[in-house]
């Protein structure tokens, strides 16, 4: 999701995520790269996890096997 992209009160189940702009629902990935403008607000199931530098999470982070 690019800057200008928002999304809210979503389910969004993805193999591989990159956010740049901002994410707010639940989301469940493999490998999920949160940006260093992002913000994402949620429950949040990963395998991997990339968060740069001024990259913000909100809400329940749970690792996936």
């Amino acid at each position: 999701l690019d800057r200008s992209s928002a999304a809210s009160d979503v389910y969004k189940r993805q193999n591989r995520m990159c956010v740049k702009g901002m994410f707010s629902g639940n989301l469940e990935c493999m490998d999920l790269i949160v940006g260093s403008d992002a913000v994402v607000d949620g429950n949040i199931a990963f395998q991997s996890i990339t968060i740069q530098r001024g990259g913000v999470i909100k809400g329940k982070l749970s690792k996936k096997e």
